[in-house]
């Protein structure tokens, strides 16, 4: 159920521009002739779900499962065969198919509209055409990126921990976290042991039987996911920070 939601309020994978995964998932609704806008109405049919779940105990999934996969009467059976005349015999059908076009009446006209698309393609717009393109000069974009508010907050909760929040408009809901853990200490000829202490963290699971199950179970029932890696910078001091401000400023 987690997992779900997560996949929904995310709306893709991010490797693509938000608007364009959204357009997208909308266009799988509206090509088979329902609302596109469903794709972004799941609210609704989330709260409506977790009440079912709570009431239920959690055996909704499992009521669909038994009823339609273990208690389904229904079935199909698919045997498939190799033909090594397949090939042959579909190159033979293809040959037919395009003899009997060129019999038909309307053959003659799809040739001429053959030619005036190829004709068409290959003409140039003229300049009239070309201004209805809508276009953006680079004096339209933007020079700086977003900026957000953000809070920084010293001793969060008298943990010792210094935390920074900050909201994003389009998170749907979604609260992104980083954690640093100070690795500074660690002695240098230690130090390539760190991508093997990042993989351990999540692939070893918990301290108990079948833990690394149990940990992957944990992290989807829980979070949206978990990774974890190294990072290797540079901490500069206020001091360093002053110095390199100057310098940039006689530029």
């Amino acid at each position: 159920m987690n997992t779900i939601e997560f996949q929904l309020r995310e709306l893709g994978s991010g490797n693509d521009p938000q608007g364009i995964d959204i357009f997208l998932n909308a266009l799988n609704r509206w090509n088979y002739d329902e609302d596109p806008k469903s794709v972004l109405q799941y609210e609704r049919a989330l709260e409506d779900l977790k009440q079912t779940i709570i009431e239920s105990g959690s055996e909704i999934f499992v009521s669909l499962i038994k009823e339609s996969l273990i208690q389904n009467n229904h079935r199909c059976v698919l045997e498939l065969y190799p033909d090594i005349n397949l090939a042959k015999q579909q190159n033979e059908q293809e040959k037919q198919s395009l003899a009997a076009l060129l019999k038909t009446p309307e053959y003659p006209s799809i040739i001429q509209e053959s030619n005036q698309l190829k004709i068409i393609q290959a003409t140039d717009d003229t300049p009239e055409v070309l201004a209805m393109i809508p276009t953006l000069a680079l004096q339209d974009l933007p020079h700086t990126g977003d900026e957000y508010p953000i809070r920084i907050e010293h001793n969060a909760h008298d943990s010792g921990v210094t935390v920074v929040t900050h909201e994003v408009a389009s998170s749907f809901g979604i609260a992104y976290v980083d954690f640093g853990l100070e690795v500074s200490n660690i002695d240098f000829d230690d130090v390539h042991l760190l991508p093997l202490l990042s993989r351990m963290m999540l692939e070893i699971g918990k301290d108990e039987p079948n833990g690394d199950v149990n940990l992957a179970r944990d992290i989807g029932m829980h979070t949206g996911g978990i990774s974890i890696e190294t990072y290797v910078g540079t901490i500069h001091t206020s001091h360093q920070l002053d110095n390199d401000a100057k310098e940039a400023s006689y530029e």
